[in-house]
């Protein structure tokens, strides 16, 4: 099989219409499960960066110290490793804490939520969405993070209108923590309530400009709805924040091959493969680009491993034209 006849058989409109199947690919990340928020409920710690000391005491108001426990239980083991960073360990200190239920209200909601947080982080959604109600019920007045986490174990489970509900009300109790809004706009997101999601996310990046997670949820919506500039210009920017974001990498490569700059989108995909060899979508969007560019040796290979990761992929008409194009 020689490249001239693959070619021939690829028109303008099939690298239009292999761009919806990327968009849509990427509307299904879009609209797929937020990471679990942290303890805190910060933007950048929900987006997998170290919690700040700043953002673990917040709307927990007095009851608890710069490192995340009560002030009233700081020499406490169980209470370390209540607020440890190994989620099974804060599991196992903070049961412990709430079966011996010697504590005050206020301390018991923070180790409701704190294990809470470790559930969520472990994939135990209805555990975490039942400590945390909890968490709330008990110390109402400093429900701040207790609610925000709440809203991301409700995104985790699908449920954004319960989400934007938890998270209004973190929002009513902090105005100032960037990571509640960051989560609204994620329930917006879910919602496809594009403009509400991106007034989100910019109040989050305004809040913490250091939240990467912001820029990429705001990059993916501004994407969604064809404002390419917006979105690499957001995507860019949380890779300034982290070089290794995969999302915010995939996000450039996505706008890259709409913007029709394929040598660039080929680097963002190599980049993105690099990091991860299993993302169908990078194999993908590489594969359109190099097709773009006349590579369709290299494009047919990288077609191949995007279906290996997902079978999916086969349903595109650049992967059904360069089926039919190869010599049995």
């Amino acid at each position: 099989m020689t490249d001239r006849p693959l070619l021939s058989r690829l028109q303008p409109w099939h690298f239009a219409v292999a761009g919806v199947l990327v968009v849509a690919l990427i509307v299904a990340v879009v609209l797929g499960r937020s990471p679990p928020a942290a303890k805190g409920a910060s933007a950048t710690a929900a987006a997998g960066s170290t919690e700040s000391s700043a953002s673990s005491s917040g709307a927990r108001g007095a009851v608890v110290a710069a490192n995340g426990i009560p002030k009233d239980q700081q020499n406490n083991p169980l209470w370390v490793k209540c607020n440890a960073d190994d989620p099974n360990i804060e599991i196992f200190g903070c049961s412990a804490i709430i079966s011996a239920n010697n504590e005050s209200p206020q301390d018991l909601a923070v180790a409701y939520n704190d294990r809470g947080y470790a559930y969520n982080q472990t994939g135990d959604v209805n555990l975490a969405i039942s400590d945390l109600n909890r968490s709330v019920a008990l110390d109402p007045v400093n429900a701040g993070y207790p609610y925000n986490n709440l809203g991301f174990a409700e995104l985790a489970s699908n449920d954004a209108n319960t989400a934007l509900a938890d998270f209004n009300n973190a929002v009513g109790l902090d105005p100032t923590n960037a990571g509640s809004y960051k989560g609204r706009g994620d329930a917006h997101r879910l919602q496809q309530d594009w403009p509400d999601a991106i007034a989100d996310y910019s109040r989050s990046v305004q809040i913490d400009p250091s939240d990467e997670s912001a820029f990429v949820g705001r990059g993916r919506v501004q994407f969604v709805t064809g404002n390419l500039s917006q979105a690499l210009a957001d995507f860019s920017a949380a890779r300034r924040i982290d070089a290794r974001n995969e999302a915010a990498i995939m996000g450039q490569g996505q706008v890259l091959n709409a913007q029709g700059q394929y040598a660039q989108a080929i680097a963002a995909f190599t980049s993105a493969i690099a990091l991860n060899s299993r993302d169908a979508l990078a194999w993908y969007g590489r594969s359109v680009a190099r097709l773009a560019t006349n590579d369709a040796a290299d494009a047919a290979t990288d077609l191949d491993e995007a279906r290996a990761c997902n079978p999916y992929v086969n349903a595109s008409p650049v992967a059904q034209q360069m089926a039919a194009a190869r010599v049995p």
